[in-house]
């Protein structure tokens, strides 16, 4: 597919900030119950959320038209 190079370089950040979700889960070795008991890791997590959807907020409007599953 051939997507503009600025949505090749948001969906590269976000692919990233899962990257890091997924690191510091098996950093930490924390499970969904040690998640869900740690308000702190619960934090971490939703700041890396937040950061997914203002970064998704930036792709082009053709590109989240023929993505719209």
């Amino acid at each position: 597919m051939d997507y503009k190079h600025e949505d090749q370089t948001l969906l590269e950040i976000i692919r990233n900030y899962c990257a890091e979700i997924v690191a510091a889960t098996h950093r930490f070795s924390i499970d969904r119950v040690a998640i869900s008991n740690d308000p702190d890791f619960r934090a971490l997590i939703a700041f890396f959320v937040l950061q997914i959807g203002e970064t998704a907020k930036k792709l082009s409007r053709e590109f989240t038209d023929s993505h719209s599953e």
